[in-house]
């Protein structure tokens, strides 16, 4: 809250709930005086799918943005994001983040990675597209999913600059590493392949049981599985061995004998990505 009410721009509104936590969260939020903080919060915890459509529903501003409760943002982050549509004529635009673990900035993590928490859009484009799909809650791919529906419509730009400060927590739902977590990526390409060859997809018909199998057919592929955890692994590997070791550790435990795993091991070995100082 203190990062988005610190903004350079100014001239916003700031809606915030609390989704029936039973820590002090409640009572913090309430002690603030600023103005332009509205407050919607939950009697009971309903979800943050749920709570953010809440929100979007809520806002009257020309443009919409994001603050999960974990991170925090630049002062010069809206500012920015705004220029940068207003310039070139954009819908929305997403902007790079910085890692932070235990307080600190992870070494050598990319500031070109974006992540849905980064957007700035229209108010226009949300009219458009709507909320966020309840199906989705917890899938660990509702952000992307809407994302990637605003993207397909509207002309969305990246600002190649670190704005945003996400906390990797390894206790938190995104960075716990369960298996379901890896299927992310290619659900969305399935769902978006199905609205392209035939204009709908699971989630617009409400079929939670076959997004459902997907994942598990896929997890249940020891090829596609110990493949997936590789390439994880590697991704990690210049940003935060200690993450990478981890989910390499997965891996071997998927299939030691297979020729892919043997090769990226040989890799790994060989660039001292896992076992180096």
């Amino acid at each position: 809250m203190n990062s988005i009410l610190a903004q350079s721009h100014q001239n916003i509104e700031v809606l915030i709930a609390d989704d029936g936590s039973i820590d002090r969260t409640k009572k913090l939020i309430d002690g603030y005086s600023d103005e332009r903080i509205k407050r919607f919060h939950n009697t009971e915890n309903i979800g943050n799918v749920r709570t953010r459509n809440k929100l979007f529903a809520e806002a009257t501003g020309s443009y919409y943005c994001i603050q999960d409760a974990d991170d925090w943002s630049d002062s010069e982050r809206l500012k920015k994001q705004l220029n940068l549509i207003q310039e070139n004529n954009l819908d929305g635009c997403l902007c790079g983040i910085k890692k932070i673990r235990d307080d600190k900035e992870v070494p050598h993590a990319s500031t070109h990675y974006f992540m849905p928490a980064t957007i700035m859009i229209k108010s226009d484009v949300y009219k458009s597209i709507g909320g966020i799909p309840e199906l989705l809650e917890r899938i660990v791919a509702e952000d992307n999913y809407w994302i990637s529906l605003i993207k397909e419509k509207f002309n969305i730009g990246k600002l190649d600059e670190a704005l945003y400060y996400h906390r990797s927590n390894p206790n938190s739902l995104t960075n716990s590493f369960s298996l379901e977590i890896l299927t992310a990526v290619p659900l969305i390409a399935e769902l978006k392949r199905q609205r392209k060859t035939t204009g709908t997809d699971w989630v617009e018909q409400g079929n939670h049981e076959q997004i459902q199998q997907f994942k598990s057919n896929l997890i249940q592929d020891k090829n596609w599985l110990q493949g997936a955890l590789l390439i994880k692994s590697l991704n990690l590997s210049k940003s935060d061995k200690v993450l990478s070791k981890q989910v390499f550790k997965k891996a071997i435990k998927v299939n030691k004998y297979r020729v892919l795993f043997l090769r990226m091991f040989w890799i790994g070995i060989k660039e001292g990505l896992f076992f180096g100082a």
